[in-house]
């Protein structure tokens, strides 16, 4: 590269740059519209999961449905409380026997194994959503590569194909070999004898 003031490195001229570049793939009007439809297509799966994703997050408790009352979290939560509170007040003087603190486990418990089975869900439909995001991406790429190939495929059948050449030339061409091999070595024999 050329350098000018102080050590600057100029970028090349614009004559130089697209020499050696690869051709750009010729417009195809087919090709735009099957990859436009496939980019629809892709987005609209996108959005789908992402929506069912959150349904389900508003619906159990998790992310987005945090502060939803509704959810099944929540409703968790009130069933551990109620139990607790209604086993708290039929206790009275007994608050301390084994028999209150054996119900007061027991809702702690039911509430651990349901939440446990909410996180486990929450943590499938997260993975079923990556897991759906991984084939859109896939199934979009091998679809361009479709689409791609598809119109190289178009473009090469639309070109004009070349003629072949007819056998007379061939022979001809071949007669002509032989003569010019027959002439190199006579003159070479004819070299050889004046050199002895």
């Amino acid at each position: 590269m050329a350098r000018g003031r102080l050590g600057s490195r100029r970028r090349p001229t614009r004559r130089g740059r697209g020499r050696n570049a690869p051709a750009a793939m010729p417009w195809d009007s087919q090709a735009e519209r099957e990859s436009a439809e496939l980019g629809n297509e892709a987005g609209d799966t996108r959005s789908s999961l992402a929506a069912d994703y959150e349904r389900f997050q508003r619906e159990a408790g998790f992310g987005l449905g945090a502060d939803n009352p509704y959810s099944v979290a929540a409703t968790l939560k009130q069933q551990r409380d109620s139990s607790r509170r209604g086993t708290l007040n039929t206790a009275g003087n007994q608050i301390y026997a084994g028999s209150t603190i054996n119900k007061l486990r027991g809702a702690n418990r039911r509430y651990d194994v349901g939440y446990q089975k909410l996180q486990d869900q929450n943590a499938q439909a997260q993975a079923a959503y990556q897991r759906g995001l991984g084939r859109t991406q896939r199934d979009q790429q091998q679809g361009a590569a479709a689409i791609k190939e598809g119109a190289l495929n178009r473009k090469v059948a639309s070109e004009p194909q070349p003629l072949a050449a007819g056998p007379g030339r061939r022979s001809r061409r071949r007669a002509g070999l032989r003569g010019r091999g027959r002439q190199n070595n006579s003159a070479a024999r004819r070299r050889s004898r004046g050199r002895l």
